[in-house]
């Protein structure tokens, strides 16, 4: 099988633009299928140098094993970059991104047949949870170190509605559902993690 790669160069000001942070229409046309003789979707990897001021880094999307690497001599790494090529759209929202990552195939089950649904949220140096629970209709964020995101609730409220209207065709209205931001937990004096599992 052969192996398509893709590079491109990215001046992280051209692509990250605007009020949102994030503005697609400058770079859309580099990519077209006229533009590369095929679609950029063939491609196992995509390799995107990065130039930051002064300094050059790679991003690589890797399609096959679904997973984006940020490649920097320097160490460093650019959240917003990263941030920008996860999540696309003026909401910071794409459920089309994520949306195979619950297929039944996928899983060996469906989604929608779970009472609680656990989703570890990583906040750049810190990781959370947020509980989607179908059977009391609520979403419940439970963070160690006390902090709240009401921008991660509403995302995980689309997300439900998104979700259930793409496995089952069905239109559910979350808005009623409470969002509780849980406060009875131990403080974290280590890794995040252990607390998140």
């Amino acid at each position: 099988m052969k192996m398509q790669i893709e590079t491109y160069s990215l001046d992280s000001s051209s692509l990250i633009s605007g009020r949102t942070g994030y503005d697609y229409n400058s770079v859309r046309r580099w990519t077209t299928q006229r533009k590369l003789g095929y679609s950029l979707l063939e491609c196992d990897k995509i390799f995107v140098p990065v130039h930051k001021e002064i300094h050059w880094c790679l991003v690589v999307i890797n399609k096959k094993e679904e997973n984006f690497q940020y490649l920097d001599s320097l160490g460093g790494v650019d959240k917003q970059v990263m941030r920008v090529l996860l999540i696309s759209g003026r909401t910071g929202y794409d459920y089309n991104s994520v949306r195979r990552w619950t297929t039944q195939r996928k899983l060996g089950y469906s989604l929608l047949e779970c009472d609680k649904i656990f989703v570890p949220v990583h906040k750049e140096i810190h990781w959370c949870l947020v509980v989607i629970n179908k059977k009391e209709e609520n979403f419940q964020y439970l963070d160690s170190l006390g902090g709240v995101d009401k921008q991660v609730m509403r995302v995980l409220a689309k997300y439900s509605v998104d979700e259930v209207k793409d496995k089952n065709g069905e239109d559910i209205n979350v808005t009623s559902w409470q969002q509780e931001y849980v406060t009875d937990l131990p403080n974290q004096e280590n890794v995040c993690v252990t607390f998140c599992f």
